[in-house]
């Protein structure tokens, strides 16, 4: 299965990176909406978890990136300070040390960040001109910026790049976000009801399964 997940370019998925941390902040931020927590209390609850939660992983630094930046924008948003894509982007990186600017997490990490930034617009334009609703053509923009955007760096740091992931990665990367929590959930229940998570489990291991029936056909 690794080898499936490289020769379709989709690697970047198993490892603990941003994408982890943008999808426990969208559930968090869900439960302490759903529990009434004042905006201000949310932030910094958040922001405590985030910190926990990235000292207990790896600490690649994709995640540490991701925790930096969502430290910047949660700043600007209660400050109301002049909000700026580069700035959370330019801060992260200049709180890293010089000799990660060597470490491929480092250099894939930010150049996928900064392609989403310069790179969105432009191709989402490009998908409105053709009457594609809002919400398809943003995501649509921003996997393949991001795709578009490290290509160059991921010839150079492997010496290949797949094709196949052009495709794979729009058609894949949404499915994470039910992956990602629902496993969560998953292993909790399975402490404390045991009983539910063996109901949950199943629809999680349908997705998976669907999953690499595709991938199989994108490596083919």
């Amino acid at each position: 299965e690794k080898i499936l997940f490289r020769e379709t370019g989709i690697s970047h998925l198993l490892a603990v990176s941003g994408q982890h941390i943008m999808v426990i902040i969208v559930c968090l931020a869900a439960i302490l909406h759903w529990l009434k927590v004042p905006p201000l209390s949310r932030s910094i609850m958040t922001a405590l978890f985030l910190i926990f939660y990235a000292m207990t992983t790896t600490g690649s630094p994709s995640v540490w990136r991701a925790l930096i930046m969502y430290l910047c924008v949660a700043t600007i948003l209660h400050t109301e300070a002049f909000p700026s894509p580069v700035r959370p982007v330019s801060i992260a990186a200049l709180l890293y040390r010089p000799a990660l600017i060597f470490n491929a997490a480092f250099q894939l990490s930010f150049t996928a960040v900064l392609s989403i930034v310069f790179l969105r617009e432009p191709i989402e334009r490009l998908f409105r001109r053709f009457y594609f609703p809002e919400t398809f053509s943003r995501y649509m923009a921003i996997t393949l910026a991001a795709s578009f955007g490290t290509i160059p760096m991921t010839a150079m740091l492997f010496g290949t790049v797949s094709a196949s992931s052009l495709l794979v990665n729009p058609l894949i990367i949404w499915s994470f976000s039910y992956i990602l929590p629902v496993a969560f959930i998953t292993a909790v229940l399975s402490i404390f009801w045991p009983g539910a998570s063996i109901i949950v489990a199943p629809g999680l291991s349908l997705v998976l399964d669907g999953l690499l029936v595709l991938l199989g056909k994108a490596q083919t």
